[in-house]
């Protein structure tokens, strides 16, 4: 099978993504998406289980390039802000151009916004999620996507967004709505 440099490059995240999950005594995080976790038994005999967390990333350039903006992990029933200007969630402001998500559940919205109080009187882009899956991204920020297809066809999430005078490389706040456990 032959590769150019993008599929390397798209395909490179995931591979680490794997990695890491294996060094940290993670499963697959195929098998995490679904729900399933890793059992691992401890030399001294016990098991304990590690779940890598769902995290959102964004990227300074787009299609995932450059420098990493930030990295947000995310807690289920969990609602934040985050206003980059005053360095909230590590985040650097005006930077982010596109954004990555790894294992977000089903019903997760993620917006981001041009205005630093996340107001809609600027650009902004709503995610919302409708299905868990292991990882998912957004090349960049400046065009709706009714459904965004995961590949064999299911739909992973709904984006909409609003244009005033561009949203690339002018993220300054970011809200992540995480429902509660069912």
């Amino acid at each position: 099978m032959k590769y150019d440099d993008t599929t390397l490059l798209v395909r490179l995240p995931v591979a680490l993504s794997m990695l890491f999950a294996a060094s940290a005594g993670c499963a697959d995080p195929l098998q995490q998406a679904s729900g399933f976790a890793s059992v691992r038994q401890d030399a001294d005999g016990t098991s304990g289980t590690k779940v890598m967390p769902p995290y959102v990333r964004l990227y300074e350039g787009h299609k995932l390039t450059q420098d990493t903006v930030c990295s947000v992990p995310l807690a289920v029933g969990e609602h934040k802000q985050y206003h980059f200007q005053e360095k909230e969630g590590h985040c650097a402001n005006d930077e982010a151009k596109s954004i990555e998500f790894e294992r977000i559940p089903a019903g997760t919205v993620v917006e981001l916004f041009d205005d630093p109080k996340c107001g809609k009187g600027d650009d902004w882009v709503s995610f919302t999620f409708r299905k868990l899956v292991p990882r998912t991204w957004a090349w960049g920020f400046e065009y709706d996507l009714e459904d965004k297809d995961y590949g064999d066809g299911e739909v992973v999430y709904s984006k909409v967004y609003h244009k005033d005078n561009g949203l690339d490389g002018k993220v300054s706040c970011m809200i992540i709505n995480v429902p509660p456990e069912h």
